[in-house]
Formats: structure tokens, C-alpha cells, sequence
């Protein structure tokens, strides 16, 4: 895509999965080997839903956030 945001798509994507501080806050205690293998797999999907923003839009990565926290709120009730 030509004028691609990326700082937007950074941004919808902290929201959806938290940002890489929150990462290591959420993970800095677990033993080394389950923190390296939890920041390769959040490294891997950083990268497939940049890649899905390229492909498909910031549009469709914003539907995406809001039919997840959907999902999220009703698996709760």
C-alpha cells in the first residue's frame, strides 16, 4: 500500500494485544525459557496483524479490535 499507516496500525494493535511494555511487565517474572517463548509467539503475532493491516486496511484491523473485545465481553457473561 502506498500511504500505509504504520504508527496507526502500531496503535490499534497495542490496544488489541497490549504494547511491548506491557509485555514485559506481564511476563518479566516467569522463568527465562516460558519468557522467550512468550515474546517470540507476541513477536509473531505483531507481525501477522501488521501484515493483515497491509493487506486488508486499517479498516479492517479496527473491525477486528471490536469484534474481539465483542467476543471477549460476551465469553464473560
Amino acid at each position: 500500500m502506498e500511504n500505509f499507516d504504520y504508527i496507526k496500525a502500531e496503535n490499534i494493535i497495542d490496544r488489541m494485544i497490549g504494547s511491548w511494555e506491557e509485555q514485559g511487565s506481564y511476563y518479566g517474572k516467569l522463568p527465562l525459557s516460558n519468557r522467550i517463548n512468550a515474546d517470540n509467539h507476541y513477536t509473531m503475532l505483531r507481525k501477522k496483524l501488521v501484515s493483515i493491516a497491509e493487506t486488508y486496511g486499517i479498516d479492517f484491523l479496527i473491525d477486528l479490535d471490536y469484534r474481539m473485545k465483542y467476543v471477549f465481553e460476551e465469553r464473560a457473561k
